[in-house]
Order: structure tokens, then C-alpha cells, then sequence
């Protein structure tokens, strides 16, 4: 029983910090919860409020990971954009379609 516990909580644990954004963004989450309510925010505010938050999940995410990126050579960071897209963006602006050539 005491066995099966201790894994069953580290897989949880695994799992649950699999992704460091995502517990920022539930913390994030409770704190807006928090906020909405010891400032009495109408029912009609606090539903905008969590339906931005949400929506704006990709956003976010992406402006937390730029922090980790720079943590990286510029060569990689340049990989790394590329390989995100950024090549792509690349070519719909005239002047820079051939920029890697």
C-alpha cells in the first residue's frame, strides 16, 4: 500500500512539473481568483477576466519561454527561430525573402 502511494505521487509530481509554464499559469490563475474575490468584482467582470487569461494562454506562454531563449548562444537562438517559424515570416516581407541564401 505505502509503495504504490510513494510512486502514484512522484508519477503525479513527473507529470504535474512536466511543464513550468503551465504551473505558472495555474498559480496565476488562483491569484486572479484571489484578487477577484477580496475585491467583490461583479460576476460579469470576473468571467471577462478568466476568459482573457485563457485565451491569452499562447501568448503568455511564449513571452515566458523568451527568457529561456536568451539564455542561449545567439547561434542557437538563431536555430531556434527558424525552426519556430521565423523563416517563414521571413518570406512574406520582399526584402528579406532571400535573406538566407
Amino acid at each position: 500500500g505505502f509503495v504504490w502511494a510513494w510512486v502514484i505521487a512522484n508519477v503525479v509530481n513527473v507529470v504535474n512539473n512536466a511543464d513550468a509554464y503551465f504551473i505558472h499559469f495555474q498559480k496565476l490563475n488562483d491569484d486572479l481568483n484571489s484578487l477577484m474575490e477580496s475585491r467583490q468584482l461583479t460576476r460579469s467582470l470576473q468571467t471577462r477576466c478568466r476568459k482573457h487569461l485563457h485565451e491569452a494562454y499562447k501568448v503568455h506562454r511564449q513571452r515566458h519561454q523568451q527568457g529561456t531563449i536568451r539564455a542561449l548562444s545567439l547561434g542557437l537562438q538563431g536555430e531556434v527561430a527558424l525552426q519556430s517559424g521565423a523563416d517563414l515570416a521571413c518570406n512574406c516581407v520582399w526584402y528579406l525573402r532571400d535573406i538566407h541564401r
